[in-house]
């Protein structure tokens, strides 16, 4: 197997093990909220352009937080330091910033695995000072 293959395939393997910890970690606690928080699917894709929500996978808990990097590159910490269940890890990535689970925002880019969105209305009051900041995520929680 030649090297570019193998470090995809590894890649691959480490970004499915940073959703299942990151969904332990942040989705651990079942919904405890009865915030209102729309409803939307994990099933579809917006395109670039598009407004919609970002969601933990089967979760509606508004007390649920997703972090988001200022690059793609930041974003990766992001993910190791989720993975190794390095919260001071997390708190070092320059730029980094969460949001509570249901923010709707707009996408404004696109990547293979993640998307660039910036956060157009967050539901807890704590948010509102993550409005307008873009950032990216995992393509699985941005959603319809």
């Amino acid at each position: 197997m030649n090297q570019n293959k193998k470090r995809w395939y590894l890649s691959w393997w480490a970004l499915i093990l940073y959703f299942i910890i990151f969904i332990y970690v942040l989705g651990a606690s079942g919904p405890n909220s009865s915030a209102p928080v729309s409803t939307t699917t994990t099933s579809n894709d917006l395109t670039i352009g598009e407004e919609g929500f970002l969601r933990l996978l089967n979760n509606n808990d508004p007390t649920q937080v997703i972090c988001l990097g200022p690059t793609k590159e930041s974003y990766e910490e992001i993910s190791r330091a989720l993975r190794a269940n390095d919260m001071i890890g997390l708190l070092e990535v320059s730029g980094a910033f969460c949001v509570s689970n249901g923010s709707r925002v707009k996408l404004i880019d696109s990547d293979f695995a993640v998307r660039r969105v910036r956060i157009e209305a967050g539901v807890r009051p704590i948010d509102s000072d993550k409005v307008n900041m873009s950032g990216w995520v995992a393509k699985e929680f941005v959603v319809k």
